[in-house]
């Protein structure tokens, strides 16, 4: 076809070179905080444990309530406290506090004390509802006595199994060949780092929401995640909104329980809320430790007990946030992420992505969890 006056780009479209870019962009969210964050350390087995200690607790609770008549000498604890808390024999009283009331236990029989009440008349003989708090002082012992019985606690054996992360890439040796827009070192390198991304985004998920799978020969393996372990410290908010003083009670149970609370992990939405409670209270500074991001550290109230950093963590369910004892908390590593050829069946490439790893949470207690919250 001729042209005839001028010469456009319409009219000369066929010798035109495209204008694209070297460059692919991505949209998706490839950021993995607590994979990032926690501690490696080298497992040797598929199943992994450890051992766990606690000393003799010094606080129980009542098992009903307890009334204001001098005359009752008996009071019960919460099933299963009275042995593991009560080593109380003849010639070996226990001292304990109920509210402003001081009692003398004298006896156990399974989870009743026999008691003398307002021992000493140190305070007042009152009413104690359900579940108070029994507080030990100490055990007492009458100079002169033989040994007292023996007592020790039982430890524990937690364990988790490590979970198999994979991903198989497979590209035609056509499809390496030619020349790609933003693609420097071949189709399958390029699939190779985006299957990583797409498992360390599932191992992630598995490290927070993981329910623990055995495995068999016919069964596939998981790890157990911080929802499973965590079980003491766990609140139900009933669809409350979060306020200050749920940060801060929940920090102080992991604390009390023997725990240091280091690491606030949330989703966005409650990390703008509850870091709208403290403006007065927040530092904010870059770590590597917690891949280079601008970390805002809450001062908690209550001294001795340090700061909170936010870790905002887009995989995290809306309506709920962990406290964590980052000291107890590894990334159980059995075998880290790496790439294999695979044989050949014709005219492609084939390889595989894979890792395998475990969580490994010490002292569960340490840790507290609360969910269900307000998402609006």
């Amino acid at each position: 076809m001729a042209i005839t006056g001028l010469i456009r780009t319409y009219d000369q479209s066929t010798a035109i070179r495209e204008d694209l870019e070297d460059t692919i962009a991505m949209i998706s969210p490839t950021d993995t905080p607590l994979f990032s964050v926690l501690n490696r350390q080298n497992v040797s087995n598929t199943k992994h444990e450890w051992i766990e200690d606690a000393l003799r607790s010094m606080t129980a609770n009542l098992g009903a309530s307890l009334g204001k008549d001098a005359s009752v000498t008996v009071m019960y604890v919460g099933t299963g406290q009275g042995a593991a808390r009560f080593p109380v024999a003849s010639n070996y009283p226990i001292l304990v506090r109920v509210g402003e009331e001081m009692m003398l236990v004298t006896d156990r029989t399974t989870n009743m004390l026999t008691i003398t009440r307002d021992y000493n008349s140190l305070g007042a003989t009152a009413a104690h509802s359900s579940n108070a708090t029994v507080e030990i002082i100490y055990d007492g012992s009458i100079e002169g006595a033989d040994a007292r019985s023996a007592f020790a606690q039982t430890r524990s054996r937690p364990y988790n199994v490590c979970q198999v992360f994979d991903a198989t890439i497979k590209v035609s040796g056509s499809e390496e060949a030619v020349l790609k827009a933003g693609i420097v070192s071949g189709e399958g390198d390029y699939q190779a780092e985006r299957r990583l991304e797409e498992l360390k985004i599932q191992v992630e998920r598995s490290l927070i929401n993981g329910t623990r799978v055995d495995g068999s020969s016919s069964t596939y393996r998981a790890m157990g995640g911080l929802f499973h372990f965590i079980s003491t410290n766990k609140t139900n908010a009933s669809g409350a909104a979060v306020i200050a003083a749920n940060v801060e009670a929940d920090a102080r149970a992991s604390f009390d329980a023997g725990g240091n609370p280091s690491i606030l992990m949330c989703n966005s939405y409650l990390a703008e809320k509850i870091t709208g409670f403290y403006t007065n209270r927040i530092r904010t500074e870059s770590e590597a430790i917690l891949g280079g991001a601008q970390i805002q550290r809450i001062q908690l109230p209550v001294a001795g007990m340090g700061e909170l950093a936010v870790l905002v963590n887009r995989w995290m369910p809306q309506h709920e946030y962990v406290i964590l004892d980052g000291s107890k908390l590894f990334l159980g590593v059995l075998r880290p992420f790496f790439m294999k050829d695979l044989a050949a069946t014709g005219d492609a490439e084939k390889s595989q992505v894979i890792g395998e790893y475990t969580l490994i949470v010490k002292n569960e207690a340490a840790h507290a969890r609360r969910y269900n919250l307000a998402t609006s």
